[in-house]
C-alpha cells in the first residue's frame, strides 16, 4: 500500500514537467549555452521547491506565522476573551463557487465556521461576496450559496445579512463599513482563512477609521494551508503545493499593492 502510494505520488506530480526539461540540458552545448542551462536548472528547481511542503510552507508562514499552532477545535476557548462572552456578529468573506451551488474549498470552511459560531452565540451572520462571472449562466453570488446552505441548515432569515456585489475583498471592507455603521453591535469577528487574514487588516485599517468604530472586532482565520509536520511525501513535488504556493504568492502582490495604494493616497 505504502509503495503504491510513493510510485502514484511520483507519477501525478510535477517531476512529470521537470522530466521534460531534462532533455535540453543535454541537447544544448554547455559552453556556448551555459547561461540557458542555469535557467533552465532554476526552472526546474522552483516548480520542484514550490511543489513541495517546504516550499509551500516557505510561502504561506509569514501569512500564516500567528496561526501555526492554532487548532480549530480551540475556537470557543480563544474567543472567551470577549466582551461577556457574547458575539454578536461574524462576517464570513467568500472564496469561491460556482453555478451549481457548489463552494470552493476555503469557503465551505469559512461557511461551517460561521454556522458553528452561529450555534455558539446566536449571532447575526453577514455574508459578502457577489457572482465571480459576468456569464449570465454563471452570475451566481457567492453570498447566495452561503445563504442557500444556511436556510439549509435551520438558520433564521433575520440573523443572515448578504453583501452580493463585493468582487475582492477591497469591496468587501468598504461594504461591511457601511453595514456596521448602521448597527450596534459590540463584538464582531471577521472570518477568512488565514493567510488572507494579512490583507483583510491592511484594508480594514486603512478604509475603517477605529476610533469611530464602537464594535470591537477579532479577525479569525481557518483553512491553514501551512503543515507544520513532515514526512516521507513532503520531499515528493505536487500539483496542490503547486497550486497553493501560487495562490500564497498572488496574497502578498495584493498585500504590496494595497500597501502603495494607501501609502500614494497618505502622500496625495
Amino acid at each position: 500500500m505504502f509503495l503504491k502510494k510513493l510510485l502514484s505520488s511520483f507519477l501525478l506530480s510535477p517531476f512529470i514537467i521537470i522530466f521534460l526539461f531534462i532533455p535540453f540540458l543535454f541537447l544544448a552545448d554547455f559552453k556556448k549555452n551555459k547561461k540557458i542551462k542555469l535557467y533552465i536548472f532554476f526552472v526546474c528547481f522552483l516548480i520542484y521547491f514550490l511543489s513541495t511542503d517546504f516550499g509551500k510552507n516557505f510561502i504561506f508562514y509569514f501569512l500564516e506565522k500567528d496561526y501555526i499552532d492554532y487548532n480549530v477545535k480551540d475556537i470557543v476557548s480563544n474567543l472567551k476573551g470577549i466582551k461577556n462572552d457574547k458575539l454578536n456578529l461574524v462576517v464570513v468573506l467568500a472564496a469561491g463557487g460556482d453555478y451549481r451551488y457548489q463552494l470552493s474549498e476555503d469557503s465551505y470552511d469559512r461557511l461551517f465556521i460561521a454556522y458553528f459560531l452561529y450555534k455558539r452565540y446566536n449571532c447575526d451572520i453577514f455574508l459578502s461576496g457577489g457572482a465571480i462571472s459576468n456569464n449570465i449562466n454563471l452570475k451566481v453570488p457567492i453570498s447566495n450559496i452561503m445563504y442557500f446552505y444556511l436556510q439549509n441548515l435551520g438558520v433564521p432569515k433575520e440573523k443572515i445579512f448578504i453583501d452580493d456585489k463585493s468582487l475582492d475583498t477591497f469591496q468587501n471592507i468598504n461594504n461591511l463599513k457601511k453595514f456596521i455603521s448602521n448597527k450596534n453591535y459590540n463584538n464582531i469577528i471577521i472570518l477568512t482563512s488565514s493567510y488572507h487574514i494579512p490583507r483583510t487588516k491592511l484594508l480594514f485599517n486603512n478604509l475603517i477609521d477605529n476610533n469611530k468604530l464602537k464594535s470591537k472586532v477579532i479577525f479569525l482565520g481557518c483553512s491553514f494551508k501551512y503543515s507544520k509536520y513532515y514526512d516521507v511525501y513532503s520531499f515528493i513535488p505536487s500539483f496542490y503545493n503547486l497550486y497553493l504556493s501560487f495562490l500564497g504568492i498572488k496574497e502578498y502582490l495584493g498585500i504590496i499593492y494595497y500597501y502603495f495604494y494607501f501609502y500614494r493616497l497618505k502622500k496625495s
